[in-house]
C-alpha cells in the first residue's frame, strides 16, 4: 500500500489500526491492520518504506 493507498482507506474508516515499528539500526515501518489482515507502507518503487522522515 502507498500512502495515498492508506489515507484513502483512513478516511473510509477502513483502517482498524497503525502499528509504527522502530528497527534496529534507526529504521522505521508502519503497518496498517485492515478487515484483510496488516499492510506495510511501501514507497514509489513498491519496496517497503523504511523511513517515514528524513
Amino acid at each position: 500500500m502507498n500512502l495515498q493507498a492508506l489515507s484513502e482507506w483512513a478516511a473510509e474508516g477502513r483502517v482498524q489500526e497503525l502499528e509504527l515499528l522502530l528497527l534496529e539500526g534507526g529504521f522505521y515501518l508502519l503497518r496498517a491492520r485492515l478487515e484483510q489482515g496488516m499492510r506495510t507502507l511501501l514507497d514509489a518503487r513498491g519496496e517497503v518504506l523504511r523511513r517515514l522522515f528524513p
